[in-house]
């Protein structure tokens, strides 16, 4: 996983200091799926209160909506793994 951020990023990244939170957009229940905006807000207000890494973890299905999630939150510390 620390390639694929290494990888995303374009730099060597040191986790140490910071937590790490995978976030899984996917769900196969259409009334646990989670609104873009929810992802978005819930990555600024945990960015606000601590150093974190939010990995975006899920399948080809969820490409277009980690997009989506990534675009809306530039200045937060966002990996997208989805694929």
């Amino acid at each position: 996983v620390l390639s694929l951020i290494n990888q995303q990023r374009g730099v060597e990244t040191d986790l140490s200091q910071e937590i790490v939170v995978p976030l899984i957009l996917g769900s196969t229940w259409p009334s646990r799926f989670w609104f873009v905006e929810r992802y978005q807000e819930t990555i600024k207000t945990l960015s606000e209160r601590d150093r974190f890494v939010f990995l975006l973890v899920g399948g080809p299905s969820e490409a277009a909506f980690a997009e989506k999630v990534a675009e809306g939150c530039l200045n937060q510390q966002v990996v997208n793994l989805v694929g």
